[in-house]
């Protein structure tokens, strides 16, 4: 009886031409079968002999799977470096890897699904999906270990089984399906991304709802045929078949509607299940806290800190931590974590060093300070006369430039806090100023309504770009340092380019004053600001409006593109994260202060082989009496930082003040 038994198709080694069938698998209290079947194409016209056709035993028999499995409905798939592994999974949560070469088992592991009406396959990495739950799972032969990735499954696939599928070279395509009564079968056709992780429900359906079905490919690799129980008409057997290239289309309107309501969906079901996660782990935190609130500050946190790394280990945080594998999207909470108090007088910048370890803010006081984010204190001041409207670090973390306001460029060795070097440029007016380290120039606006690109070594003029009707009021060099993005009091927003110094696009004119403007990091877009409560982002390729948000609160005085391009960071009464592609605000950044338009964004890339990378923001905050406060945030989905959760503990705040450096830390 081959009831509930698995079929897979092995090639040989040795010659391609010849492909045997395994069939193994079966009930637990019946005798199961290993059997093995010299394949034949369906699409063979030959005569092949009879023996051919017969399912046989091994000449030894072998048994594959244990006596005390329950392998009914068993699926498997090969892998393996040399396809000598046969990675099997059965109800209710078990996988397994079998070597076909030495015929005995490597390895035993549990699902963190189950994977009763489950599908396998194998592209680039192993996919399963089962009813409500998908995986993606990766294996390592050398350390013989398996890490398991939860992938959605659509809404519109979730309540279906016994549908047909098939792996094409970069997707899954599911063919009708029913929940276990040929009533309630399916007509719809869906693919799975096996590259992008994303749905789509064709707008083309099958001509029925089709139930128990199974998909295969034609010999020629450009048809699927389509076999199983039509349950418009009851018959036990129908075929249909499709060209492979229809469904590899361009998305139609209905169809691309269909995605972003389904994202959409998709991420406030995420949304919720980590909020409930964070809601759980602070009341964890919470109770061990308040158990030993009695004791010594320093055992609270030896405490704690130990809790945490355990909580860690239970939770495979490593393969947690792994996952996010640039998907920028997913780090969505950020908590204030820390806080800088130094400066007396208002702060007009704060930056971020390179590797994501340092900050640099300038002041009215007359100071730049460099802060240590790990240990939050001062590492260096840099004082002049005069009062600094801008500083940066140098690419290499080891200069900081800076800006005053008489416009004087100066750089600055960090490690000895002496100036290296002066530039003053001419007074005729200037009034904001950009600067390229790594294109040797620098971009100024004047009071004339003009640019002026200068040569960094020798302060000469390279170029004047003229073009607005009133004054300047900022400029914005591209991620490339080849263009230039300017707004005036006219409400105008204009892109030039550097090296011509011609103007590329003027940007439709809006009613509203225009407050802010930043390229994209790709610099294919730049996003902009305005009184009247909007954001919008503009093509740079065409000139056109690409997207137009609203529902802020008071204008929108700042905005600022996350790395990847996909949120924007939005200064307004109502602070928040904005989703590109949602358009919609995922989450409001609430804080003790209101925040000023000074805001920075880090990107920091840990263990870069593997693409994990930390997101943190920095804000300036109206604190008291013209002194600015620095909230540092952090990534909630990133690294925990433990100061992090004792700052959110009700009166538990741990301070440090530093009369010398004015530093308070919570």
């Amino acid at each position: 009886m081959l009831d509930g038994h698995c079929v897979v198709k092995i090639v040989s080694k040795n010659n391609p031409e010849v492909i045997n069938l395994l069939s193994f698998g079966g009930f637990k209290y019946q005798k199961r079968h290993t059997l093995t079947m010299k394949y034949v194409s369906v699409w063979n016209e030959k005569k092949e002999n009879k023996e051919t056709d017969i399912w046989k035993r091994k000449n030894e028999a072998v048994y594959i799977g244990r006596d005390q499995d329950y392998h009914y409905g068993v699926r498997a798939v090969l892998g393996g470096s040399n396809n000598h592994l046969l990675f099997i999974t059965y109800h209710p949560n078990n996988i397994d890897v079998y070597d076909l070469d030495k015929l005995y088992y490597i390895n035993h592991s549990l699902l963190p699904i189950d994977t009763k009406y489950s599908i396998i396959v194998l592209r680039h990495e192993m996919i399963l999906f089962c009813e409500k739950t998908g995986l993606s799972i990766d294996y390592d032969e050398k350390t013989n270990r398996f890490q398991f990735y939860t992938l959605y499954i659509s809404t519109t696939m979730k309540e279906f089984k016994n549908y047909a599928y098939i792996c094409t070279d970069d997707a899954i395509l599911f063919f009708g399906g029913s929940n276990g009564d040929y009533d309630s079968a399916s007509k719809n056709i869906h693919k799975f991304s096996l590259i992008e992780k994303e749905w789509i429900k064709f707008e083309q359906t099958l001509p029925f709802p089709l139930s128990d079905a199974v998909a295969i490919r034609a010999e020629d690799n450009s048809y699927i045929h389509i076999l199983g129980m039509d349950s418009g008409t009851g018959k036990a057997i129908t075929h249909v078949r499709t060209n492979k290239e229809e469904w590899r289309k361009i998305k139609t309107e209905q169809e691309k509607e269909w995605s972003i309501k389904e994202i959409k969906i998709h991420d406030v079901e995420r949304d919720k299940k980590e909020m409930q996660r964070m809601k759980r782990e602070r009341e964890k935190i919470t109770s061990i806290v308040d158990l030993h609130i009695s004791e010594r500050q320093n055992e609270i946190l030896t405490t704690i800190e130990y809790w945490i790394r355990s909580l860690f280990i239970k939770m495979g945080w490593i393969n947690d931590f792994n996952k996010i594998i640039l998907q920028y999207t997913q780090m969505k909470y950020f908590l204030p974590s820390k806080y800088f108090l130094g400066h007396s007088k208002c702060i007009n910048s704060v930056k971020f060093s390179r590797d994501g370890t340092k900050i640099v803010s300038a002041s009215d006081d007359g100071t730049i300070r460099v802060w240590d984010i790990k240990w939050r204190n001062v590492i260096q001041v840099l004082k002049d006369n005069s009062a600094f409207i801008h500083a940066q670090f140098s690419p290499d973390d080891k200069m900081i430039v800076s800006i005053s306001r008489e416009l004087q460029i100066q750089f600055w060795d960090i490690k000895y806090g002496e100036e290296i070097r002066k530039i003053e440029l001419p007074s005729n007016g200037t009034e904001k100023v950009q600067i390229s380290l790594s294109e040797n120039i620098i971009a100024s606006s004047a009071t004339n309504n003009s640019i002026i690109i200068w040569d960094l070594t020798s302060v000469k003029e390279i170029k004047i770009l003229v073009g607005h009707l009133e004054a300047i009021q900022d400029i914005r060099l591209s991620p490339d340092n080849q263009m230039i993005v300017s707004y005036s009091l006219d409400n105008a927003i204009i892109l030039w380019d550097v090296k011509s110094g011609k103007r590329i696009h003027e940007l439709a004119q809006c009613p509203a004053r225009v407050c802010a403007i930043q390229f994209s990091p790709d610099g294919r877009s730049i996003v902009s600001c305005y009184s009247d409560m909007k954001i919008r982002i503009w093509d740079v390729v065409s000139g056109t409006k690409l997207k137009e948000f609203e529902g802020y609160s008071g204008y929108v005085s700042n905005v600022q593109y996350f790395p990847n391009g996909q949120m924007i960071l939005v200064v307004a009464l109502n602070s928040g994260l904005l989703d590109v592609k949602l358009g919609e605000q995922i989450q409001k950044l609430e804080g003790k202060y209101d925040i000023k338009n000074e805001v920075d964004i880090s990107s920091d890339l840990l263990f870069l082989f593997q693409f994990n990378i930390q997101i943190r923001l920095l804000f300036v905050y109206f604190f008291a009496d013209a002194i600015d406060l620095i909230c540092f945030f952090q990534c909630k989905k990133n690294i925990f930082d433990l100061k992090l959760f004792i700052s959110a503990f009700k009166k538990k705040e741990i301070l440090r003040y530093q009369s010398d450096k004015r530093t308070i830390c919570l």
